[in-house]
């Protein structure tokens, strides 16, 4: 199995990219800032990473479906019958010159019911995590106004 690849975004840091397989390997990317400030943080977020990795590792019901990392969603087409889009993720330049850039991680292709079933799930999930204060409902009605939606 190929090493998952994370990123992970957080201030003063641009961005820090580490690769998961058996452990946490070493950051292999880091730009803009020292780490001492975040270093507790840090460990935190390797920490979590690494119990994550290792549930996915361990899932016994899956044990061959693929861990994806994704920032969002790039593209979207459908036709009569079908919906595809492509997840992204931002990859920090393994140079430390260049930006990040947006690759896409994987395409999903599903019906247009498979897709109506999926929105409604991630509706639901959104309306538990807002309660539960994960988010604030404020900000999604701002982040909703401020792509054309109501």
């Amino acid at each position: 199995m190929e090493p998952a690849t994370v990123t992970v975004r957080c201030q003063p840091i641009a961005a820090l990219n580490l690769i998961i397989s058996d452990g946490i390997s070493v950051p292999t990317f880091l730009r803009g800032g020292a780490m001492s400030e975040e270093s507790d943080a840090l460990s935190k977020i390797l920490s979590l990473l690494q119990s994550q990795q290792e549930t996915a590792n361990s899932n016994a019901l899956y044990p061959d479906a693929p861990v994806i990392f994704s920032d969002g969603v790039t593209n979207f087409a459908n036709s009569e019958a079908v919906v595809k889009f492509y997840l992204s993720r931002l990859d920090p330049a393994t140079d430390g010159k260049s930006d990040a850039a947006q690759k896409v991680a994987a395409q999903v292709i599903m019906s247009m019911q498979s897709f109506l079933n999926t929105f409604l799930f991630f509706e639901r999930m959104l309306d538990v995590l807002t309660s539960q204060g994960y988010f604030d409902a404020d900000s999604i009605k701002k982040l909703r106004a401020s792509q054309g939606q109501s």
